[in-house]
């Protein structure tokens, strides 16, 4: 049932505003355009298309997949198995909770609704706009007749999962999964014949196996496929169910005929495979991919799409005998980002990585610089100047020209190099197990301080000479130099405890980041506690405000540190670099993943059209309904009197919002 909320906070659209999108205030630059699980792939024509899957992902692209915008609803958490358009406005689509969403506006904005299956709805599936069916676990399968505002429950069966659902009428379905009870799960087949009031097993295997799709390509003809290579045809409506010769044992998640020979089938490891012969025999396509692929989209004019893991998305113009990847994948760990314009930009990471952008990072480029050992820093001075630090056999690698070429500029015993950091383009200090310090720009290089058998992350330095660095782990350790590095003093040790990064606004105030965020207004003498988050780099903006990275999470203060707050992202990766240019425009690097954000981080409300209506309409309040606010849109045709109230579920008036010309 959809939920209501009578005490909100209403905000009023301006007049002739038209519904918004919210996308999210981190997008994914590598790989493009995202990393996640794509379950589900719809298109509604060769240019319209969705793509869902794990970690709230909702992406919409309106060229053919050449570019990809988030239209997922922000302050939900879920992973999307399954989805379902009845044209380009409508759509529906479910997965590990227990509400599904729907958009009537190209998904512009989402709907929730409870099913009441707490467990999960693996498929769904609408016959028009009001009759639709859901199934998932606990051997759940849900039905609407209002365009999924209300479900009843159909069946429950405990000892069994349901993870594909069709049906060819109002009257016959089926419904495919596994069942419990066996020594192994074995592959289940059920079928109804009055809407799925009630539900017949036709077929249990007598084999390890969990079915994944039914394909129904007439009331005789019907086809199932699921794991280990399975696949099963029926062509008297499901009585008797034929076990096909096994082509493959990788899993079966999708099939496809286009008419009585020919048809498609997608499996894990990046296998197509096409029958022209009504599914006698199979035969492998290439697919350009090892990733698994998921669901087919066909549309008009033989193009095809399909999404996958690991962020695959695959397209074919020849109706499946061919397919491109869409998506774009450097891949590798990124340990850190730098960038000297709006435009360019350096990352460097593990086992020789570095890569540049000229076009904001819309492309990096790999380019062998000639060190295969990892890199942990990148750090440029100006446009041309930078420097790395890495493991490297103790070099210390410089560019002079923006990164085309880079050349040692020092070679010591050995020991590893975790960062750098630069007054100027001869001043600058190198830090790891040591300190190495150079005046005259990497020509000569004074070792300054060693501390035995621990790490150093993190420097700053308030002038020419007043410097502090971070680093060890359990305890981790705090120093000062006030000779610009002659000589280092203990400031602070702490049990439990490792230091990342480190941040003064002055000669006392200064901030330590790690496995806590601690304070000291004294120069370093003495630190306090002032929040318990973890971060492993910050970067630091103006007037207090902050950003902070750790393994998944990206947050944000604007306090001076006193309190972070987590940003939307679609990734669990763990991140080590980050850069902004300016308090909006910034990067995030790490373990396979770049992100971009070009709004601080924050999720932006765009509007969508701004014109004169025809009619008078009162749009669907969004979101809705997890958040303690919400937006009603209103459009008018003119200027004229306006009377808005809420009320609730018994008749009774709340508030008058509106009440004006």
């Amino acid at each position: 049932m959809k939920k209501n909320f009578c005490s909100i906070l209403i905000l009023i659209c301006l007049l002739n505003s038209s519904v918004s999108v919210s996308q999210s205030g981190w997008f994914w630059q590598d790989p493009y355009p995202t990393a996640e699980y794509l379950y589900s792939t719809k298109f509604i024509n060769q240019n319209t298309g969705f793509v869902i899957g794990s970690s709230n992902t909702i992406l919409k692209t309106t060229d053919g997949g050449i570019n990809w915008i988030s239209v997922s609803p922000v302050n939900y958490n879920m992973t999307y198995y399954s989805s379902f358009f009845l044209n380009e406005n409508t759509g529906f689509i479910s997965g590990t909770q227990s509400y599904i969403l729907k958009t009537t506006n190209q998904g512009q904005t989402w709907n929730s609704f409870e099913t009441g299956n707490t467990y999960s709805n693996s498929s769904i599936y609408f016959l028009n706009a009001n009759t639709g069916w859901l199934a998932g676990g606990c051997g759940t399968i849900s039905k609407t007749t209002n365009g999924g505002v209300n479900w009843q429950t159909m069946i429950t069966s405990c000892d069994s999962y349901f993870s594909g659902i069709r049906f060819i009428n109002s009257q016959t379905g089926w419904a495919v999964g596994y069942v419990t009870g066996f020594q192994t799960y074995r592959g289940l087949i059920s079928k109804t014949t009055n809407g799925g009031s009630t539900w017949e097993r036709q077929f249990i295997d007598i084999d390890n196996s969990n079915y994944r799709v039914v394909y129904i390509r007439d009331t005789s003809n019907i086809w199932v496929a699921g794991d280990n290579g399975r696949l099963l045809k029926s062509t008297d409506g499901g009585a008797n169910w034929i076990i096909q010769n096994s082509f493959t044992i990788s899993y079966l998640f999708d099939i496809h005929f286009e008419d009585e020979n020919k048809g498609w089938i997608s499996s894990g490891s990046g296998k197509i495979f096409k029958t022209d012969n009504g599914g006698a025999n199979w035969m492998q396509i290439y697919s350009g991919t090892t990733e698994s692929i998921y669901k087919f989209s066909f549309t008009e004019n033989n193009f095809v799409y399909a999404g996958g893991s690991g962020g695959t998305i695959l397209k074919s113009n020849d109706g499946g005998n061919s397919w491109t990847k869409l998506n774009k994948r450097i891949g590798g760990v990124n340990r850190s980002v730098c960038f000297t314009d709006q435009n360019t930009g350096h990352i460097a990471g593990l086992y020789g990585l570095y890569l540049k952008t000229t076009n904001s990072g819309a492309d990096w480029i790999y380019n062998d610089i000639g060190f295969n050992s990892s890199m942990y820093d990148i750090n440029f001075v100006d446009q041309n100047t930078g420097w790395i630090a890495g493991e490297i056999n103790s070099y210390i690698l410089k560019t002079t020209n923006g990164g085309e070429n880079w050349f040692s500029r020092h070679k010591g015993p050995g020991g590893v190099m975790h960062r750098s950091y630069f007054l100027d383009n001869n001043t600058g200090w190198f830090m790891g197990d040591s300190i190495m310090k150079t005046t005259n720009g990497g020509e000569n290089w004074q070792s300054q301080f060693l501390l035995s058998g621990q790490d150093l992350f993190g420097m700053d330095f308030i002038d020419p000479n007043t410097g502090w660095v971070v680093g060890g782990q359990f305890p981790g350790k705090i120093f000062k130099t006030t000779n610009s590095g002659d000589t280092w003093e203990e400031k602070f040790s702490q049990d439990f405890t490792s230091f990342k990064d480190i941040k003064f606004f002055d000669h006392n105030t200064g901030y330590a980041f790690g496995s806590k965020v601690y304070q000291t207004t004294d120069g370093g003498d003495n630190w306090i506690i002032i929040n318990n988050s973890f971060f492993t780099r910050v970067y630091y903006i103006n007037n207090g405000t902050f950003y902070g990275i750790s393994t998944g999470r990206i947050s944000k203060t604007t306090d001076t540190c006193k309190s972070w707050i987590s940003q939307p992202i679609n990734t669990g990766a763990a991140f080590f670099g980050l850069h902004f240019i300016n308090e909006s425009t910034g990067w995030v690097a790490g373990n396979g993943v770049i992100l971009k954000t070009t709004s601080g981080g924050l999720t932006n409300i765009n509007n969508i059209v701004n014109e004169m209506p025809n009619d008078i309409k009162l749009n669907q309040n969004y979101p809705n309904p997890f958040n303690p606010k919400t937006v009603i849109g209103y459009t008018l045709t003119g200027n004229r009197n306006v009377n808005l109230k809420v009320y609730d579920a018994l008749g009774k008036e709340i508030i008058t919002l509106v009440n004006e010309k």
